[in-house]
């Protein structure tokens, strides 16, 4: 059985938490969530095609947001299950 560290344990049990969060808030406190993503900036150039893309989608964003952000969730919720259920390293 191969040994994992503790180090990349927790690291990896922090980013799905992280994952999860930010699913949660996109999904459950879109204003927060929007407030929040508009502080850490855009991380694209809106003066390219794809980023002129990306501008209209979060000024139409409503459902489909609150969608992929509980599909984070449950994607995080699921993954930090499997790891803490059925993942080897814990069941030392």
């Amino acid at each position: 059985m191969p040994k994992h560290s503790v180090l990349f344990d927790l690291a990896f049990n922090a980013a799905l938490t992280l994952v999860g969060a930010w699913g949660a808030l996109q999904c459950f406190w879109p204003a927060k969530f929007k407030s929040l993503r508009d502080r850490l900036g855009r991380g694209y150039n809106p003066a390219t095609p794809l980023g002129q893309m990306m501008e209209r989608f979060q000024k139409e964003s409503g459902f489909f947001s609150r969608v992929s952000g509980f599909s984070l969730l449950l994607i995080a919720i699921g993954a930090l299950a499997w790891w803490w259920l059925g993942h080897p390293a814990v069941s030392r």
